[in-house]
C-alpha cells in the first residue's frame, strides 16, 4: 500500500521456511543474477558460510553465494519478525539480488524494507543459515544552492540540495516543499504516495541514496519565484523559510535556508513572475 513499507509475509509462514516447507517467492521482489555495476560493499560472512559478501547496488541488497552453494531459497526477514521477500537462486549462481528499496515504477507498487534489524534466512538442504543486518538510512541536508542549470528562465527560481547516507541500508527522497518561500506555489503538502517520484537529480543519477553516497537533487517546484507586483527588486531582500524532503522510508527532513534576492529581474512566466539572476541560498544553523 503506498505510504507505507511493505509488511511481507505472517510469522507462521516464516516458521514453516525455517521447517522445510518452502515459501512461494513474493513476485517482482526477485532480479537476475548479474553482478551489480556499483555496488556498496557491506561485508561478508565467516569461512564456511553461504553469505560470501553483501553489498547494495542501489536498491537491491546483493547476495555473494559460493560455488555449488545448495541455497533453494533466502529469505529477508524484517524486524517485526514477518518476510519482507524471498528469493531463489539459480544453483549455478553466485550472485543473487533482492529489491528491498524501490521507488514505483509503472504499474507495480514501491517497496521499502522497515528500519531496523533484519535477519537474512538461507535454506539449504534441511538446514538453515541465518546473519542479522541492520537496514537503517542516515540521511541529513548537506548543502543548498540556487540551482544553476536548467535552460528556462524560471528555472533559475529553483534550488539544488545534496542528501548524504551516513545510514547503513538505502532510501530515497520523492518530493519537497517548502513553510512560507516566496512563491506560495512551492507551499503544497507532501503526497501520500511515496512511490511516486517528483524530484530528480542534477546529473540524471537515479534518486536512490546507497549508503555511504550522497546525491544532488532539485526542488520539486521552484521557491524563488516573486509574483509581478512583489516588493523584491532584486537588491539584497532577504527571505527566510524552511525546506521539507519526504523519504521513502516515510521519515521527512527539515532544514530552514535564507534566499538573499540578487542580481537582475528576469522575466519567467507568462502570468508575469519573475526570478533574481544572481541569488544566494544558504542553509541555516541549527
Amino acid at each position: 500500500m503506498a505510504g507505507e513499507p511493505r509488511a511481507g509475509l505472517s510469522r507462521r509462514n516464516v516458521l514453516r521456511a525455517l521447517g522445510g516447507v518452502a515459501m512461494v517467492g513474493l513476485a517482482g521482489c526477485s532480479r537476475s543474477q548479474a553482478d551489480p555495476a556499483s555496488p556498496t560493499d557491506i561485508g561478508g560472512g565467516e569461512p564456511g558460510s553461504v553469505f560470501q559478501s553483501l553489498s547494495f547496488d542501489l536498491g537491491d541488497l546483493v547476495i555473494g553465494l559460493p560455488e555449488d552453494h545448495g541455497v533453494s531459497q533466502i529469505s529477508l526477514v524484517g524486524p517485526d519478525g514477518t518476510v519482507f521477500t524471498s528469493v531463489r537462486p539459480d544453483f549455478a549462481a553466485t550472485t543473487v539480488r533482492m529489491a528491498i528499496a524501490n521507488p514505483e515504477v509503472g504499474r507495480t507498487d514501491y517497496r521499502h524494507y522497515k528500519p531496523g534489524v533484519h535477519e537474512l534466512v538461507a535454506k539449504v538442504g534441511d538446514e538453515t543459515e541465518r546473519r542479522s543486518l541492520e537496514l537503517s538510512p542516515k540521511i541529513s541536508i548537506a548543502n543548498i544552492e540556487r540551482y544553476s542549470g536548467g535552460d528556462k528562465p524560471v528555472d533559475a527560481g529553483n534550488i539544488s540540495f545534496r542528501l548524504t547516507n551516513r545510514g547503513t541500508a538505502p532510501t530515497w527522497p520523492y518530493q519537497t516543499t517548502f513553510d512560507t518561500p516566496p512563491n506560495w506555489a512551492a507551499d503544497n503538502p507532501l503526497s501520500e504516495y511515496i512511490g511516486i517520484q517528483r524530484i530528480e537529480t542534477v546529473d540524471g543519477q537515479s534518486v536512490i541514496i546507497p549508503p555511504g553516497e550522497y546525491r544532488t537533487y532539485t526542488a520539486t517546484r521552484p521557491p524563488l519565484l516573486y509574483d509581478e507586483g512583489s516588493s523584491v527588486e532584486c537588491t539584497g531582500e532577504v527571505s527566510e523559510f524552511t525546506l521539507f524532503v519526504g523519504l521513502g522510508d516515510g521519515s521527512v527532513l527539515s532544514r530552514p535556508i535564507r534566499a538573499t534576492a540578487l542580481g537582475e529581474r528576469v522575466h519567467a512566466t507568462i502570468h508575469g513572475q519573475y526570478v533574481c539572476s544572481g541569488s544566494v541560498v544558504e542553509l541555516i544553523d541549527e
